[in-house]
């Protein structure tokens, strides 16, 4: 250990090595040691069991994979009118039971019902990233007790109650010592676990705040956008909680009628992707859109450049690797639109092309992507492979498959299946579920006679999932793509024409002043071969 070292204070009698003699070379230096790409460690034991819920009219039925099939027990009362909700471990599961006017906490592994709480017409739900509590909210009538209720998780009972008229309306912080409720005026900052507000300025009034995203690193951030009125113009502020008064990075901006905000998993970067209602140079009906990356840490704002040929071009999504360090913005003219990655100093990195696509979702670890063009596209799914894209380009693209009318879709925890739904209201007709493998491999389909509402995937840890390379694609697969390939055009009967300059250029005929070429007589279609020469009468003979 000590011999690797640097000597550090040596003495002034040792003296340093002499220099070499003349034409020898002194001794090298020892190689450095190529660095290795650290491997996440292996999981221990088998991974756990794939599940997703599909919820439709008059059914909640679970799912199980990568043998893909319904569970027979796996049966909860329909909940037509609300999500069904995964806790974020994955252990539990809400459903709303409009019949018996409850909420049924069940397990999230078998769909056992473990409790009821009773609330009738619930339209929402969600639950706390530790488990720890429930919300229900439900319409307000006037004369009825406060809409919005909070449960423990851990006894059923009721916490406490307020009046709410927006939803989501609160966002806890990943340990659930904070939570921000957004109010008619505002929004404001509440101890996660007795809900009183927070001490000091934890209060921001301003009736024009739109959205709120809280980041996930600890403590958190909270940006907040504003939208734009007549004279004032919009703008996004970010917050170190529960501090709402002191901002941190700061943007104005005059077209903005809402905006999408996406905090990297770190919480250390937010990307805002503010949007218009119509476009003002009438070159898009998808409006204006401007993204821009900002570090609250640095205090620093910075432009995604995705302009187009007429100024900045509509942006149709966004998202964030889960690793936290690119992210891939889809942006152009319906329907031709360019998907382009980006590093956390919104440099570009690699253009994925131009397509019809408007979607994109990585996968859990990273290693994949899924570009789409779902919606009033065709349907494209296109895979590829993250990590061979800057060095082999266009040949990272693993597959490519097709589904028409997909609304829904998700990657399973282990980052090998896509799962795929055409969904109602938007579908009436012809709703499904589909899975394909990332290699392009449809795996399973099942239909839904009646309208599928719904399609909810079990949260798992991607860790608990061993890291493996990408299956081949299957069979046909590659041949289709080969066939699919756009192939360069040649004119009919350039044949003649091509092997002439061919020949000419591969020394058969010489070019320039004097050279001899051969003589082609009579007038033709340039490119086609010449006429042959007529037959020679015989003499003495009439024709």
């Amino acid at each position: 250990f000590f011999a690797m070292g640097k000597k550090k204070n040596a003495p002034a009698s040792e003296a340093p090595p002499a220099d070499p003699p003349a034409g020898e070379k002194g001794p090298e230096a020892p190689a450095k040691p190529e660095k290795k790409e650290k491997k996440a460690p292996e999981p221990v034991g088998p991974p756990p069991e794939l599940r997703f819920v599909a919820r439709g009219r008059g059914i909640v039925q679970g799912y199980t994979g990568p043998e893909w099939g319904p569970i027979e027990s796996f049966v909860l009362p329909p909940s037509d009118e609300a999500d069904v909700v995964y806790s974020q471990d994955g252990c539990l599961l809400a459903a709303v039971d409009v019949a018996a006017g409850a909420v049924n906490v069940c397990d999230g592994v078998t769909g056992a019902p473990k409790f009821s709480i009773p609330e009738p017409k619930v339209i929402f739900t969600c639950i706390s990233p530790k488990s720890t509590f429930l919300v229900t909210f439900r319409r307000y009538e006037k004369d009825d007790v406060p809409n919005m209720a909070i449960w423990d998780l851990a006894t059923g009972a009721e916490v406490t109650r307020m009046l709410q008229n927006r939803w989501p309306a609160l966002t806890w912080s990943m340990d659930e010592a904070l939570v921000i409720r957004q109010m008619n005026n505002g929004i404001q900052a509440l101890n996660g676990n007795t809900f009183q507000p927070e001490k000091g300025e934890s209060k921001l009034d301003n009736p024009r705040i739109e959205t709120i995203s809280v980041s996930p690193n600890l403590p958190p951030f909270v940006a907040v956008f504003s939208r734009q009125t007549k004279g004032e113009p919009g703008h996004v502020k970010v917050f170190k909680s529960p501090n709402l008064q002191v901002e941190l990075c700061h943007k104005s901006m005059f077209k903005a009628d809402s905006a999408d905000m996406y905090w990297n998993n770190p919480g250390t970067a937010v990307i805002v992707n503010c949007k218009t209602d119509s476009d003002s140079t009438g070159q898009s009906y998808y409006g204006e859109s401007m993204v821009f990356l900002m570090v609250p840490k640095a205090k620093e704002t910075m432009n995604v450049m995705v302009k187009g040929a007429s100024g900045n071009a509509t942006v149709h999504d966004v998202a964030w690797a889960p690793n936290g360090c690119e992210f891939i913005v889809i942006s152009g003219a319906m329907p031709q639109n360019k998907a382009t990655l980006f590093n956390l100093k919104a440099e570009p990195l690699f253009d994925f092309g131009v397509n019809p696509k408007n979607t994109v979702s990585w996968s859990p670890n990273s290693r994949f992507v899924a570009l789409c063009g779902f919606g009033n596209l065709a349907g494209e799914i296109q895979f590829w492979d993250r990590r061979k894209v800057e060095k082999q380009g266009a040949t990272a693209k693993m597959a490519v498959s097709k589904l028409n009318g997909c609304t829904t879709y998700a990657w399973t925890p282990d980052s090998r299946y896509f799962v795929c739904a055409v969904t109602a209201p938007r579908m009436k007709v012809g709703n499904k579920v589909t899975i394909f493998k990332h290699n392009g491999e449809e795996m399973y389909t099942t239909p839904f006679p009646n309208e599928l509402y719904q399609i909810t995937l079990k949260p798992e840890k991607a860790k608990m999932f061993p890291n493996r390379e990408p299956s081949p694609p299957p069979k046909g697969q590659v041949q289709a793509q080969a066939e699919a390939a756009p192939k360069l055009f040649q004119a009919r009967g350039s044949g003649g024409l091509s092997a002439l300059l061919r020949k000419e250029r591969e020394g058969g005929y010489s070019s320039g002043p004097g050279a001899h070429r051969p003589v082609v007589e009579a007038n033709y279609i340039p490119g086609m071969a010449p006429p042959k020469p007529a037959a020679k009468k015989a003499k003495g003979k009439k024709g």
